[in-house]
């Protein structure tokens, strides 16, 4: 089973997937790898860093199998969109859609219903119109689904624990 939390920065994703490591512990997570890769942003990877993180999250997509993620097909196309320079990134995020929506995919969208913080993660983008725009190119791209694509896509409201148990209700 391949588990994505999907939604912009400062939504609860990260949250949600600490909870699921403890309720399903079969599943490994690829929580913090996007946080890795910021650690080493402007070391590494430069003007890369789009390209770098985007071939690392579809080799994990497809390669990988039985985990939890807080990246995912939606954001891989979100947040390169927002600069025309990486176009081409989203172009390849697409070819691979036919493996990020097989039977053993499914994702949980959060919305933003509160206000965006840091909480204390210098990582974070607090720029709430930024994170908009972010969260409208998800749901557009939900929109765009096929509609046996988009029965893979649950949203979820509420609370940490309601966010929880709707997840947990699908997963049964």
């Amino acid at each position: 089973m391949r588990i994505f939390i999907t939604g912009a920065q400062g939504t609860g994703k990260s949250t949600l997937v600490k909870r699921l490591e403890e309720e399903l512990p079969s599943l490994h997570t690829h929580d913090s790898m996007s946080r890795e890769f910021m650690d080493f942003k402007d070391e590494q990877f430069g003007e890369d860093f789009q390209y770098k993180i985007s071939l690392y999250c579809l080799d994990m997509y497809v390669n990988d199998h039985d985990f939890i993620s807080s990246r995912s097909y939606f954001d891989s196309i979100a947040y390169p969109s927002m600069n025309e320079k990486y176009n081409d990134i989203v172009s390849m995020v697409r070819l691979y859609k036919k493996y990020l929506f097989q039977d053993d995919c499914i994702y949980f969208y959060l919305p933003i219903e509160f206000d965006i913080s840091s909480d204390g993660n210098d990582l974070r983008c607090v720029d709430k119109e930024y994170q908009r725009k972010i969260d409208s190119l998800i749901r557009l791209e939900i929109a765009s689904l096929s509609k046996e694509e988009q029965e893979k896509v649950i949203t979820l409201h509420g609370s940490v624990e309601e966010r929880m148990d709707q997840i947990m209700k699908a997963l049964l």
